[in-house]
């Protein structure tokens, strides 16, 4: 077995209470000038990112190469200024070069300084623990970079002050538990924005890393409470819906008191986006229907971009063409059949979260197993499958 937005979901996305910031039109003077400042000094940033798209061991499916986001954000906090970026990719990126690349990028750490540590590619789960996959990664999770070997090296080498966790794999959610474990209470402030839960599979397209990179442009989208700065919050509210309405997957998150909801991540870099641009749609083309985002209005004709998908697929689209997304909501306590690996298994809803996302526990099977799930792996118990599903193009 497989392991639209409003400012309210922020305080769900990290599970805390968010505290906004003021808005500039009513600050005092001296508070919108500290409102002008980002809590991310891009001189006091470290970055350390691995993406692994290619595998020596062609057990290991591979991604494409074009369009890789995971360059696209390395390069952005480049150009922010970031002082030490060290970045490995597909074959550089074996086992002993990251961990050795990464013991001596923890030994260059300074006091005061903000680690964000970005990886993408396999993640692999055995008996509860995660690794992520370097490229040459065999079966065995001793051939990964384990999660708890990454909090371990950084705890014991890092001399700053904040660790950003940015990972995009498959129980990827296992760095996010791994570092919400640690408590408050130590030297080092930990925030951890994951594409899936520990126990969940994560999709092959770019949704999540898209999300991260867009809030740290400062995308007027994502700033929720208006106030000019796109905050830790808001990306991880963001980051939530898009990747339940585009990928039909919970992401998982946790931010430290010290590094939380309100930390400040980015001017916002553009106008607020006048009525219905950003705006989530299903749309109708070839005979099925797309997950897409609106990028433009002319009249009640649409512009809109498909998830999975570059710009050169950008299509105007007529109202007819266009619907909300509305997957169908279970009840908590309901008995369901759930799709996983092809096959159909009795369980119960025990949770529910918006945009059709359910958690599960299977009959028969202890709590490790629970999972979240879309509407569209539930059934009522003994009917029949939908086999009418959305066509995904790999990363």
């Amino acid at each position: 077995m497989r392991r639209l937005v409003t400012a309210s979901v922020v305080a769900l996305a990290l599970g805390l209470v968010v505290a906004h910031l003021p808005a500039p039109s009513v600050a005092r003077a001296q508070d919108a000038a500290r409102l002008l400042e980002l809590d991310l000094d891009p001189a006091r940033t470290t970055v350390f990112a691995v993406g692994v798209l290619t595998y020596r061991d062609r057990r290991l499916a591979s991604f494409p190469q074009e369009g890789r986001r995971d360059a696209e954000l390395v390069a952005h906090l480049r150009a922010r200024g970031a002082t030490d970026v060290v970045f490995l990719t597909d074959r550089e990126a074996t086992l002993r070069r990251i961990e050795r690349d990464f013991e001596a990028h923890l030994a260059r750490s300074q006091p005061g300084q903000t680690l964000v540590v970005y990886y993408t590619g396999h993640g692999l789960r055995d008996d509860g623990e995660v690794g992520f996959t370097p490229w040459d990664a065999g079966r065995g999770l001793g051939t990964t970079w384990r999660v708890r070997a990454i909090v371990d090296a950084i705890r014991a080498r890092f001399r700053g002050e904040r660790a950003l966790m940015l990972i995009d794999c498959c129980h990827s959610g296992a760095m996010t538990d791994a570092v919400a474990a640690l408590g408050a209470d130590g030297p080092l402030a930990w925030t951890s924005l994951a594409s899936a839960h520990a126990a969940a599979q994560s999709t092959g397209n770019w949704t999540f890393t898209e999300a991260v990179l867009e809030g740290l442009r400062g995308d007027p989208r994502i700033d929720a409470d208006e106030d000019g700065l796109v905050d830790l919050g808001e990306v991880a509210a963001f980051a939530e819906v898009e990747m339940a309405f585009a990928e039909e997957q919970l992401t998982q998150a946790y931010a430290h008191p010290r590094f939380g909801p309100t930390t400040r991540l980015a001017r916002v870099s553009a106008p607020r986006p006048p009525p219905r641009v950003g705006e989530r749609v299903e749309v109708f083309s070839e005979d099925a229907w797309w997950k897409a985002r609106v990028l433009e209005m002319r009249g009640e004709r649409a512009k809109v971009r498909y998830y999975g998908w570059g710009p050169e697929h950008d299509e105007w689209v007529e109202p007819r063409q266009m619907r909300a997304y509305a997957p169908r909501p279970w009840p908590v306590g309901a008995r369901v059949e759930v799709e996983s690996d092809g096959r159909w298994f009795p369980a119960s809803i025990i949770e529910v979260r918006p945009l059709g996302l359910h958690k599960v526990h299977y009959d028969d099977y202890d709590a490790s197993w629970d999972e979240w799930v879309p509407s569209s792996r539930i059934r009522e118990p003994g009917a029949r499958p939908d086999d009418r599903r959305r066509r995904r193009r790999p990363r």
